[in-house]
């Protein structure tokens, strides 16, 4: 049996063939649906566009819409869900592993859990890893240096002097005082009463020591005098006794008959001491000459001349280092040694 055929006609009633060459124009209505078993396509005529049915569930139920695209004919679509996956190197890209220096670029605060063993190199080594400063004056970075506790190590190269700048720690020869000025003062103690400070061990630092009026405490050891100039030649010997001294005890004696060749003061066996007072007699005609083994009477040996009445204090550890002699025979002397 024939299938039925459609024919299709010119407008001057001519039947026409549908060829390749022949094309067969239709003109579909407004709203033209599509259905197929798994997708729904409308045709907008009045709009001139295609529109996808919504299926927003498995039902297929859903509103037709048009689809989106750019003004490149890109089409648009928006990724509502996605499930979670972890990225690794293992996927379809590579993870960078270290992060490229960029200016401008804040990679936020980042914890250093180590260091290479390296990173800080001893004093005198080569730079290599480490921690350095840059210089201001635009020379070379250096490493900060610490003694064998951690304790950072300063050289102070150069400081001004002068003025009452409170920044300048020195003063110079010359300089006139004011309240305003700053410079390295000595450390003393306010001590009302001399004593020893406590804590404080033979050959070990210790401060000055001065009164309540900042005046200094002087002691004069035992072998020594200390002269102080008050001017015009009116100078003043200060001895051991007159300021400090570890004197405790004394012997009084007298030596009679001195002759005109060196002789011991002391005539009986030599004595420890720390000091002796000498006094030429006041019944003297002559001069006692006091010194070391060399003194004589006439003078020539040198040492000390003491007229009649005169007194001499010597600091010394022993009687048998001190000699008398007289210009007259038979002088008499008097002297008290301290021990």
């Amino acid at each position: 049996m024939p299938h039925p055929k459609v024919k299709i006609s010119d407008n001057d009633g001519n039947t026409v063939d549908v060829t390749e060459s022949n094309e067969l124009k239709v003109k579909l209505s407004d709203s033209v649906t599509v259905t197929a078993t798994d997708l729904s396509v409308e045709l907008d005529h009045t709009n001139d566009s295609v529109q996808l049915w919504g299926n927003e569930s498995a039902a297929g139920s859903g509103t037709a819409r048009a689809l989106l695209t750019d003004d490149g004919g890109r089409l648009q679509v928006d990724v509502i869900a996605a499930p979670s996956t972890a990225v690794t190197n293992a996927g379809t890209f590579a993870v960078q592993s270290t992060l490229q220096a960029s200016d401008g670029v804040d990679i936020g605060d980042v914890d250093v859990a180590s260091l290479p063993s390296d990173t800080f190199k001893a004093t005198g080594t080569s730079f290599e890893k480490g921690v350095l400063i840059q210089g201001s004056d635009g020379s070379d970075r250096h490493n900060v240096r610490t003694n064998g506790s951690g304790h950072l190590m300063v050289d102070i190269t150069s400081a001004s002097t002068g003025g009452s700048v409170a920044g300048t720690p020195f003063k110079i020869d010359g300089e006139s005082y004011d309240t305003a000025s700053v410079g390295i003062m000595n450390k003393v103690v306010c001590s009302t009463t001399l004593g020893a400070l406590t804590n404080v061990g033979d050959g070990e630092i210790t401060s000055l020591q001065v009164n309540g009026d900042g005046a200094l405490y002087v002691e004069v050891a035992a072998s020594t005098a200390l002269t102080v100039d008050l001017g015009s030649d009116n100078d003043v010997t200060v001895t051991s006794g007159s300021v400090g001294h570890d004197i405790t005890g004394m012997v009084s004696d007298t030596d009679v008959d001195v002759g005109i060749t060196a002789e011991k003061i002391h005539t009986d066996a030599d004595v420890a001491i720390k000091r002796i007072d000498i006094q030429a007699h006041p019944d003297n005609t002559g001069y006692i000459f006091v010194g070391d083994s060399g003194v004589a009477g006439n003078g020539s040996g040198g040492g000390i001349r003491l007229a009649a009445g005169d007194f001499y204090s010597l600091d010394i550890d022993n009687t048998g280092d001190v000699y008398v002699a007289s210009s007259v025979a038979d002088e008499d002397v008097s002297y008290i040694y301290y021990t």
